[in-house]
């Protein structure tokens, strides 16, 4: 069954839980590989990050990766996560000394200063994440395996994005300029009550992973010892 298409994925807090529960994976899979290898070399490893560590160090990885992309925002390190209806820097107004005629036809009579500025702006548009997010991929395959063509990349960030729900049918090899919740006329400045349930679905989902991970790392760590 396809997944269900619902606006308020798109919106940042659903898409930065979705990052952090993949980068939880991404780290546990690659300590499970560790452990593996070096059980194989020089006999039992030792125990397996702490849940709650793994947890830590997925925030800290996914709110890096989108400092570096500029769609960070400073009024989300006090939670260190965005709140549940924040929007996207570029749903807001536009930087200070720039027109609506500027921003329409950034190419036309503006300055490098200014373009920059829109630039930044406009980074966490669709496109531009995704073209972010295909480098990322491509750059973690290569590091890993040695090669990876940008057409396999590109494959599984959008097969990521279908999958989270967040790929738009009017999208055809690329993403457009605006997310499914910018195009959907429904003022979706509050989530609906079932909206509410799946985002709640989703922090069960992640505490059931760490409980797991807990679980595993107790586990672990008798036989360690022996």
């Amino acid at each position: 069954m396809a997944p269900i298409q619902l606006p308020f994925k798109s919106f940042p807090r659903k898409q930065f839980d979705d990052s952090v529960a993949a980068e939880v994976e991404r780290i546990f899979l690659s300590a499970c590989r560790k452990a593996v290898e070096a059980e194989k070399e020089h006999g039992p490893a030792g125990p397996f990050p702490d849940g709650e560590q793994v947890y830590d160090e997925a925030v800290a990885e996914v709110k890096q990766q989108w400092t570096q992309r500029g769609i960070w925002k400073a009024e989300w390190d006090a939670a260190n996560q965005p709140r549940l209806t924040d929007r996207w820097t570029h749903e807001g107004p536009l930087p200070e000394g720039i027109t609506p005629e500027e921003a329409a036809h950034p190419s036309e009579d503006i300055s490098l200063k200014k373009s920059v500025v829109l630039s930044r702006h406009y980074a966490s548009r669709p496109a531009k994440q995704y073209v972010e997010q295909v480098t990322l991929e491509k750059e973690r395959i290569e590091a890993e395996h040695g090669v990876c063509p940008r057409g396999l990349a590109e494959d599984l960030v959008r097969a990521r994005w279908v999958t989270r729900g967040i790929w738009s049918d009017d999208w055809f090899l690329i993403p457009g300029d605006a997310w499914m919740h910018e195009d959907e006329e429904r003022g979706a400045d509050v989530l609906s009550a079932g909206e509410q349930e799946e985002v709640t679905e989703v922090v069960l989902l992640t505490q059931s992973l760490l409980k797991k991970l807990q679980l595993l790392t107790e586990t672990d760590e008798p036989s360690s010892k022996e």
